[in-house]
């Protein structure tokens, strides 16, 4: 039997320190060409198969939309019908922008709960999708009051009876948003918030009439 002979740990660890400016230049030219010609891509190409329906509710009833990003890999849930029944209750019309191509069957439920499904493909992800509704809504959008983006990472409507879109709107503010923080619980059973830590995700944003009208939005 031979005795395998591996180079020192520190030498490994050398050369691997020497290998990240290259694997670090390799992930920056990585983001820096999906920047620069990620959209163009999807707009000349990805974008064809794209496919837009019209949903069983009359289009933007209300001067307030929600655009419900969904990546339903498994089926339509029932959490996603329970979201769209919620946004409805509120008085929102819902823009579905699906992440992935549905069936028959998942289709027809949905349209039944909106104004237009949108099925794309994934790319941009939430953000890319989201991009789709906004740009499927922009004859509409002098219209609008309140523009919500929503995606089925977070549970609508929340437990307890919250009513996040009511609350967002009673706010009165331009952006609203879920706001994600670390919480633990201390030795003493409080709890505590690390204020460092806190971000608007994407899951749930909303914006004023005076944002959407602006020609940077």
């Amino acid at each position: 039997m031979h005795k395998l002979n591996l180079p020192p740990w520190w030498k490994i660890k050398r050369e691997l320190k020497r290998l990240q400016p290259d694997i670090l230049f390799l992930r920056l030219s990585s983001r820096s060409i999906t920047f620069l010609f990620g959209t163009p891509y999807y707009d000349f190409f990805l974008s064809r198969r794209k496919r837009i329906y019209q949903g069983k509710l009359e289009t933007l009833p209300s001067k307030k939309v929600a655009i419900y990003l969904i990546f339903p890999t498994t089926g339509v849930q029932g959490s996603h019908l329970s979201a769209l029944e919620y946004m409805i209750y509120s008085g929102f019309s819902p823009v579905v922008v699906s992440n992935c191509y549905v069936d028959d069957r998942d289709r027809s439920v949905l349209l039944h709960r909106c104004c237009q499904l949108i099925e794309r493909p994934n790319f941009g992800y939430d953000f890319g999708g989201y991009r789709d509704g906004i740009l499927y809504l922009a004859p509409k959008i002098p219209a609008l009051e309140r523009l919500v983006l929503l995606n089925d990472s977070c549970w609508f409507p929340f437990p307890r009876h919250a009513d996040w879109l009511h609350s967002a709107e009673q706010l009165g503010t331009d952006l609203a948003g879920a706001v994600q923080v670390d919480v633990r619980i201390n030795s003493e059973g409080s709890v505590e918030v690390d204020g460092r830590r806190l971000y608007y995700p994407s899951f749930a944003l909303m914006f004023s009439r005076k944002v959407v009208l602006d020609p940077g939005f």
